[in-house]
């Protein structure tokens, strides 16, 4: 479902639907991608990597509070084809896909790293 929401100056849509490899495929919803001016992703848990790899494809800004690392579901090799199987693991993993990105801590209790 597409949802519009209204936030000061300008009109953000928030889009809850699959989101995987066909988006950076030309899947029917790739125009979405190619109209945004960020992805962004709240534990978005199997679409993790897909929002940075279509970011970083697209040349996007992007933020993700990445939560469960999915290692039975996705398995994962880092740079060393070490297993990753921690959240600190995962972290490490999703920020050597680029060297610009960066990490902090949001405001919260809970899974905050963006």
């Amino acid at each position: 479902s597409t949802r519009p929401c209204e936030c000061g100056s300008f009109v953000m849509t928030q889009r809850q639907e699959w989101f995987g490899a066909r988006f950076a495929s030309g899947g029917d919803l790739h125009p979405l991608t190619a109209r945004a001016g960020v992805l962004c992703g709240l534990h978005p848990d199997e679409a993790t990597d897909h929002i940075v790899n279509i970011a970083l494809a697209e040349r996007k800004p992007f933020c993700i509070v990445p939560c469960c690392v999915m290692r039975s579901r996705e398995p994962r090799l880092d740079s060393n084809g070490k297993t990753v199987s921690s959240y600190e693991d995962y972290v490490a993993y999703l920020k050597a896909k680029h060297p610009s990105i960066q990490q902090t801590f949001l405001p919260f209790v809970g899974k905050n790293l963006v």
